[in-house]
């Protein structure tokens, strides 16, 4: 009887560290050439999936311990595929650098500049994408439907002020 004890139990390890190597295997990997997409990542509650950032990335305080991969005009591509990526946040200037991206086999996010309707979808593209993992209650805020000022506004205010409330309580 001990004897399949043993067993079950050297089983179940063996079990849970498979789910545990897969996960860690399956966990995003995320290099952003664009300190406001950066922000944006740790508001979002995405920053610990953030490997690698642009040479001008200056906050929050965490991107100063990250690898710097270049910029707009000089990023730099072996850096950046050396940090083995899943996404990559990218300016829509650098379509050779899309190029690369995409003969790699590593997804890209294009962000182009624009005015506040651009950051607000900026903020629901990268709080909805599947590469990510947004836990803030930021996100809940951002699923506001376009052009709601009002509606968006008090969705910002109650995500700041409920940051201890669940995501899923939060959005009923």
């Amino acid at each position: 009887m001990a004897a399949r004890s043993k067993k079950l139990v050297a089983a179940a390890v063996l079990v849970v560290a498979c789910v545990a190597a897969s996960a860690a295997a399956q966990q995003r990997r995320i290099v952003s050439l664009v300190p406001a997409l950066t922000e944006m990542l740790f508001a979002i509650g995405a920053g610990p999936q953030v490997v690698g950032v642009g040479s001008f990335d200056k906050f929050p305080p965490e991107v100063e311990t990250l690898p710097k991969v270049g910029a707009l005009l000089d990023p730099d591509t072996e850096r950046i595929l050396s940090l083995r990526p899943t996404l990559v946040l990218t300016y829509g200037s650098q379509t050779d650098l899309h190029k690369q991206f995409e003969r790699a086999g590593i997804k890209a996010y294009i962000y182009r500049h624009g005015g506040l309707d651009t950051i607000f979808q900026t903020l629901r593209d990268l709080g909805v994408e599947p590469d990510l993992v947004a836990t803030s209650p930021i996100k809940i805020a951002f699923y506001v439907p376009r052009g709601d000022v009002e509606r968006t506004v008090v969705a910002l205010h109650e995500a700041f002020e409920l940051s201890s409330i669940d995501a899923e309580r939060a959005h009923d």
